[in-house]
């Protein structure tokens, strides 16, 4: 299934990708800043974020795939896009969010999104 080479323009995307990050540093420490605060905040809140740790990719674990998907609506509606993961991509019972952290995100925008996950998750459960 991954037997062949990225494409040229995925191999150039990659390449202004790297010369990025080695031109401007900071931008990962904010990336991992970003990630830091959004996995504090989640297990503040008591959302599951699985084994994640200084990652920008976070999953919520929410397990129903139903409920899943209705959260994941929910946020969409007030401006938080977040990829649910279901079933059959991953086993009934442990669907999940998927959260992609940027270095552009502000503080404010993660907290944001964590406090409306955290309402949201609250508003489906039962």
């Amino acid at each position: 299934m991954y037997s062949v080479g990225p494409t040229p323009a995925n191999a150039a995307a990659a390449l202004a990708a790297a010369e990025l990050i080695a031109a401007e540093p900071q931008r990962v420490r904010t990336l991992r800043r970003n990630a830091d605060l959004f996995l504090g905040r989640a297990a503040s809140a008591g959302l599951a974020t699985g084994s994640s740790t200084r990652t920008p990719i976070v999953p919520c674990l929410l397990g129903g795939s139903a409920r899943t998907l209705r959260v994941a609506d929910r946020l969409f509606d007030r401006g938080i896009i977040a990829g649910p993961i279901f079933h059959p991509a991953v086993q009934e019972g442990l669907a999940r969010l998927r959260f992609f952290l940027m270095s552009e995100h502000t503080e404010r925008d993660v907290r944001r999104a964590v406090a409306v996950l955290a309402e949201e998750v609250a508003a489906t459960e039962g």
